[in-house]
């Protein structure tokens, strides 16, 4: 879907999966630290980033995630359950990351 999404170019695509790298792989651990110190607002404006990020290399997972991630937020759910939701998103970072960076190492 994200080769797609880069108009088939595997070059544009692999510069996207760069930048997602470079850019977004410790954001889960950034919303939780935000989280943790009552930074709601820049917490969101992460989640955000990562929502459009991961939808644009195709990761419809981490994306929903991020999108249920959004929304809890603005609905005030406990911290329990945003927690259990975040940690959700953190290993499914890390396992995209993971896959990421084999596909860049054979690129």
């Amino acid at each position: 879907k994200g080769l797609r999404l880069s108009k088939g170019s595997k070059v544009s695509y692999i510069k996207l999966l760069q930048i997602f790298v470079d850019q977004h792989l410790e954001d889960g651990n950034k919303i939780k630290d935000n989280m943790k110190l009552g930074e709601k607002v820049t917490a969101k404006f992460l989640i955000h980033n990562l929502k459009g990020s991961s939808a644009q290399i195709g990761a419809t997972v981490l994306s929903e995630l991020a999108t249920e991630l959004e929304a809890m937020l603005s609905d005030n759910v406990s911290e329990k359950e945003f927690s259990i939701k975040l940690n959700e998103l953190i290993i499914e970072l890390e396992i995209l990351g993971s896959q990421i960076k084999k596909v860049l190492l054979h690129d």
